[in-house]
């Protein structure tokens, strides 16, 4: 074991050349351990020849990165790395004579930090050879990219070793359940291809709307905290928790297929300890799915009234009146924001209304003339509710540092009074003491504000 660590440290200090897309040479290593301690189990621990037992592991870390590649006409990815195969040999010898099974076996918490790495070299390789993928691949019945052919690829180079068995049913590593390791090379390769390359079809313009727009970093970073929460369950509460268990039943429910066999839990810990971690993981997978279906709906939904010190501009949802089930609550839906309108070339024509949706009648607009400023660019719009309850649009050209009221209501709020009927003292100073919002009237179609003593103001 000591001769495998000092192997594997002198080898990660080392500057050695960059091969792409295996080019860190710590997690190479870590999935050469890792690919000598599954070969072993298939083995069952049992000692054969070098010959069959190097190539068994060589093909269960290391099989998709000589399939995947052959598919997009290129080399085989350990004839690319010429460090991959010596780092293979060292892992299987090591493990295989020098005691390296017993010490990953017995040792949970190095178990873990190979696993680690392990996952963080899955991330990178099965990122790489999709991005690789989608530039092979040319769209076909999918317009708008090459949809099925990179994310098979991604999930083909992490998941072809499991099915090289030693003998017997090559599809034996899948007849009761499906291994983490082709979970996630396909949900890792299925996000990334349709986030970063479905520009603009249906199925990246319904991803990007759900979770917005992740940058090739942002995909990394997730995918490998994906891993890194995985094996913490996998580690420390059973070997078949996935972040992912119970969307798994809610499909298995639905679909009423064949759920997997899953298989006995070594109970290494004790029972009221297994049973408080995981009913925390199972809260935490609650409040995590409803946290994310929160930051959905404040993503896409508009707001239903407009504060004090918030503006709407063009380029903003606007507020919104009834806009859930309007049907079933048998109320109108009603927006309220800026839409642009045609005008001459050198002016833009705007209006700021209320339209029913479903009728696409306006109820209620201000119209706003726009002139181009000194570099040619249009003024930026903004729309701001103050404290006294006046509806403000400004328009402001950056290049000239002009600034232009183009609207004001005449409405305004009371401010607070004594009992004998006096203005508080520095009432009027203090305009944050009055909070007002501007609402749509669900029933006018039209927006009013809302003063601070639930006075309602029409416009």
């Amino acid at each position: 074991m000591l001769i495998q660590i000092a192997i594997i440290n002198c080898l990660t200090q080392t500057n050695l050349p960059t091969f792409t897309p295996h080019h860190f040479p710590t997690l190479v290593a870590a999935q050469a351990i890792s690919a000598s301690l599954l070969a072993n189990m298939k083995r069952a621990g049992k000692k054969t020849y070098w010959l069959h037992g190097l190539l068994l592991t060589l093909a269960t870390g290391f099989g998709g990165g000589f399939v995947a590649p052959l598919f997009m006409g290129q080399l085989p990815m350990p004839l690319q790395n010429d460090y991959i195969l010596p780092m293979v040999a060292l892992a299987w010898y090591t493990t295989t004579y020098c005691g390296g099974a017993r010490f990953w076996a017995n040792n949970r918490i190095a178990n873990s930090v190979l696993l680690v790495f392990v996952g963080l070299f899955r991330t990178h390789s099965v990122i790489r050879f999709t991005i690789k993928a989608a530039d092979v691949f040319q769209p076909n019945k999918y317009e708008h990219c090459a949809l099925m052919g990179p994310i098979f690829i991604g999930t083909l180079l992490a998941s072809t070793g499991l099915f090289f068995p030693q003998r017997g049913d090559g599809f034996a590593s899948i007849e009761g359940e499906t291994p983490w390791a082709m979970q996630s090379a396909f949900i890792v390769s299925t996000f990334t291809h349709v986030m970063l390359h479905d520009k603009t079809g249906p199925i990246g313009t319904a991803l990007r709307s759900l979770v917005g727009t992740w940058t090739k970093a942002d995909i990394v970073m997730g995918a490998a905290t994906m891993h890194l929460i995985t094996i913490f369950a996998m580690t420390f509460i059973n070997s078949d928790s996935t972040l992912f268990d119970q969307v798994h039943n809610v499909l298995y429910l639905i679909t009423g297929v064949q759920r997997p066999m899953k298989r006995a839990v070594k109970k290494e810990y004790s029972y009221d300890f297994t049973m408080q971690v995981e009913r925390f993981i199972n809260r935490a997978k609650v409040l995590l799915c409803i946290i994310g279906t929160l930051f959905i709906l404040t993503q896409n939904v508009a707001p239903a009234k407009l504060p004090v010190g918030v503006s709407i501009t063009p380029s903003d949802m606007g507020l919104a009146s009834c806009s859930w089930m309007s049907d079933y609550r048998s109320c109108t839906p009603y927006t309220l924001a800026f839409r642009e309108t045609t005008g001459n070339p050198n002016s833009g024509y705007y209006q700021f209304s209320v339209r029913n949706e479903d009728t696409g009648d306006i109820s209620w607009y201000r119209k706003i003339t726009l002139y181009k400023g000194s570099d040619g660019s249009m003024p930026e719009l903004r729309a701001t509710v103050d404290a006294y309850g006046t509806l403000r649009i400004t328009s402001n050209h950056i290049a000239d540092m002009q600034e232009k009221e183009v609207y004001a209501s005449s409405a305004k709020c009371e401010p607070p009074k004594n009992a004998n009927g006096s203005v508080k003292e520095n009432s009027l100073q203090k305009a944050d003491s009055v909070f007002t919002t501007l609402h749509i009237d669900g029933i006018t179609g039209k927006p009013v504000v809302v003063c601070g003593d639930r006075t309602v103001l029409l416009l």
